[in-house]
């Protein structure tokens, strides 16, 4: 089975916590020089333990965990190299409808990388950061990354979950699992 831990900073705070840095910044320029002395195979390890450790006992016999955590992508190096088996699923929407939707939601006040959605230019300019930064994982990293689109899952699901299944799925129905709504 597949467990949608929702939107967790797990991961974020473990790199910050093992550099041991001083700044209440996550990921300051501090912690970027610090990357290369880290290890990360540990800060994989712990991150599984407290994702085991955060389903519940009746959710046990989950095999798999998705963390839907939307800054994740500025992290997919680090999270590549802390959990080699990992697998990232990246759902792409039209620039314009994700402008727009980021734009109208209000995000969380006091968090600062959350800032850029309260100017429209702003928005699209992350948005423009974010495509590229996705574009160079994805040329590291090419079979590890899948992008599903928004628009096809919403339109046309089976056809997109088939695509989407027959890339990343094949390993959990070979061992017999079954994804949950998620």
């Amino acid at each position: 089975m597949v467990k949608s831990l929702g939107k967790r900073q797990n991961f974020a705070r473990l790199i910050k916590q093992v550099s041991n840095t001083s700044s209440n910044v996550v990921l300051d320029e501090t912690v970027i020089e610090m990357i290369s002395q880290l290890d990360l195979r540990t800060v994989g390890r712990r991150y599984q333990q407290q994702t085991t450790e955060q389903v519940t006992a009746r959710e046990s016999s989950e095999r798999w965990t998705t963390d839907k955590m939307p800054l994740n992508f500025l992290y997919i190096g680090l999270i590549l190299k802390a959990m080699p088996a990992a697998k990232i699923i990246c759902l792409k929407r039209n620039p314009v409808a994700t402008c727009l939707s980021n734009y109208r939601q209000l995000f969380a006040v006091n968090f600062s990388y959350d800032n850029y959605h309260y100017d429209i230019e702003d928005t699209a300019h992350y948005f423009g950061l974010f495509s590229k930064l996705m574009d160079h994982w994805k040329e590291l990293y090419g079979d590890r990354i899948h992008e599903i689109s928004y628009e096809s899952l919403t339109s046309s699901p089976q056809p997109a979950l088939c695509k989407f299944a027959s890339r990343f799925i094949r390993a959990l129905s070979d061992a017999g699992i079954t994804i949950k709504s998620n």
